[in-house]
């Protein structure tokens, strides 16, 4: 009802400037469809893809292991790994090698401690730290997830727990 007395207001309006009559059927429906065309196109557009990545690693992780025990900040892996999940405390954003080296020895250390089997950043490492994780004996695998429009996300697995198939 709103949207009927608001045209006709504006139809008035608009025939006072014009200084001829204007089809008022014909400007309400065309009101409607725009405001249809601008809902639809809101209501459509994708939702949340930044989160996709979180998914493709918790079914990788599923894949790969029963019930695991997942490092990350986020606890979307975790569920959709069908595991349990440990809160990271800080992240590692930011390129500087050096700050994500030392980060990434106090988070292995802690997922040694706690028995976990993954640990899952929400971080593109930089190219010096992923070299130096390939010569680690604990680091299993190291995967990465990204692409327009997202972070990049990275995935460790570790070697040290029995949770693995």
């Amino acid at each position: 009802y709103a949207l009927i007395s608001w045209v006709e207001r504006g139809s008035q309006k608009l025939e006072d400037r014009l200084g001829h009559p204007v089809n008022r059927r014909r400007l309400l429906s065309s009101v409607v469809v725009g405001v249809a065309i601008i809902f639809a196109l809101k209501t459509l557009k994708p939702q949340r893809w930044d989160k996709l990545p979180m998914k493709e690693a918790g079914l990788w992780i599923k894949a790969q292991s029963e019930d695991p025990l997942i490092l990350a900040e986020d606890p979307r892996v975790a569920f959709y790994a069908g595991g349990r999940h440990l809160h990271i405390q800080e992240s590692l954003d930011g390129r500087d090698a050096g700050k994500q080296q030392a980060r990434l020895g106090g988070l292995i250390e802690r997922a040694w401690n706690q028995g976990a089997g993954f640990i899952f950043l929400k971080v593109e490492l930089a190219p010096d730290v992923i070299e130096k994780l390939n010569g680690v004996p604990e680091v299993g695998a190291l995967k990465t997830w990204g692409g327009p429009g997202r972070k990049d996300y990275t995935l460790i697995q570790l070697r040290f727990t029995g949770n693995t198939k």
